[in-house]
C-alpha cells in the first residue's frame, strides 16, 4: 500500500493542540443547561425530525445546525451535551486551519513554522472561540468555515492548486448555512479586499503588480 507521509514538528505540534483544543470542548459539554437561544434550535430540530417539515428564518440562523442535529437526534443521541456536539468538533479542529496559512515552500509570504503553531494556540484556546465552541449556535461553525475558505483560497494563489480553490469554494458553501451573519462575513472580505490593493497602490506598485497580487 501507500505509505503515510511522516509529519514534521510543525504538523505535529498543531494537532497536538487540536486535540487538547477538541478535549476541553468535550469534558463537561452537557453539565450546564440550554440557553433559551439553545433550546429554540432544539425544538425546531426536533419539530422538524417529528414532522419532516422544515421551515427556517435566515435571520434566525441557516439550516446547517439543524440538518446535523436531525441526524444525531435520529440516532437517539438528545442530550444537551449530543446536541452542541457538531459545534464543539469544529472548534475543536479549528486549530488545524493554521496549516493552510503556513509559509509554501520557498516562498516568502506565510506564516513560519513558529506563527504557525502560534495561530493554532490562539484558534484553540481564545476566550471567544472556546465559549462559543460549547454553544448550541451558528456562531462559531460561521467563523470556522469564513476562516479555511480564506485559508484554502490563500493556498490556491500560492500554489495554483484547483483543489484547494474547489476545499475553499465548499468551505465558503458551508458557511452560507450557518448564519445569516455570513452576509457580514463577505461584507468585510470585500472591505479587507479594497484596502489591500489601497495600501499597494500607495506603495506605489505598478499597476500590473497589483493586479497580479488580487
Amino acid at each position: 500500500g501507500m505509505a503515510m507521509p511522516r509529519l514534521d514538528r510543525v504538523e505535529r505540534a498543531v494537532l497536538a493542540v487540536a486535540a487538547a483544543a477538541a478535549l476541553i470542548r468535550l469534558v463537561g459539554l452537557g453539565a450546564r443547561p440550554f440557553h433559551w437561544d439553545e433550546a429554540r434550535v432544539g425544538y425546531w430540530t426536533l419539530r422538524s425530525l417529528e414532522t419532516g417539515a422544515y421551515q427556517y428564518r435566515p435571520v434566525a440562523g441557516g439550516p446547517f445546525l439543524y440538518v446535523v442535529g436531525r441526524r444525531l437526534f435520529a440516532l437517539g443521541l438528545t442530550s444537551d451535551a449530543a446536541a452542541r456536539l457538531p459545534v464543539a468538533l469544529i472548534g475543536g479542529l479549528l486549530p488545524l486551519a493554521a496549516l493552510l496559512f503556513r509559509r509554501v515552500q520557498d516562498r516568502t509570504a506565510g506564516l513560519s513554522g513558529t506563527e504557525t503553531v502560534a495561530l493554532a494556540v490562539v484558534l484553540a484556546f481564545a476566550p471567544p472561540l472556546l465559549y462559543y465552541s460549547r454553544v448550541l449556535r451558528g456562531d462559531l461553525p460561521l467563523a470556522a468555515f469564513s476562516l479555511v475558505a480564506v485559508g484554502f483560497a490563500w493556498r490556491a494563489h500560492q500554489l495554483r492548486h484547483r483543489r484547494s480553490l474547489y476545499a475553499g469554494a465548499a468551505a465558503f458553501g458551508l458557511a452560507l448555512t450557518t448564519s445569516g451573519f455570513v452576509a457580514a462575513v463577505v461584507a468585510c472580505w470585500l472591505l479587507a479586499a479594497l484596502l489591500t490593493v489601497d495600501e499597494a497602490r500607495i506603495r506605489g506598485e505598478e499597476a500590473a503588480t497589483i493586479r497580479a497580487r488580487v
